[in-house]
């Protein structure tokens, strides 16, 4: 996979944003890999066997939301915009399973 190199937005304020358009450089930006977190880590592997964000939301037993915003984070930390995507950067690394 070729390394992917994204320069930072720079608005009119000169503090550099993200691709995502917040604050924060992803780690493709700033060449640091991403940690992820054990819960972020079993959302994808619910996701990478087929359930839904609302049925893995009830196999952890936290709310949908919560789950979205696990996925969000994934998503920002893997440099993807679809979730099966960054199930993908997770299976190809070796992550999940």
């Amino acid at each position: 996979m070729p390394a992917m190199k994204a320069r930072p937005i720079v608005p009119a304020s000169g503090k550099a944003q993200g691709a995502t358009g917040d604050a924060r450089l992803s780690w493709y930006e700033t060449g640091d890999e991403p940690s992820f977190t054990p819960r972020e880590l079993e959302v994808a592997t619910l996701l990478s066997h087929g359930h839904t964000l609302r049925s893995a939301a009830a196999a952890l037993g936290i709310g949908h939301s919560t789950v979205r915003t696990h996925v969000k984070n994934l998503l920002f930390k893997t440099g993807s915009n679809k979730t099966t995507g960054a199930v993908v950067h997770l299976l190809r690394r070796g992550l999940i399973q």
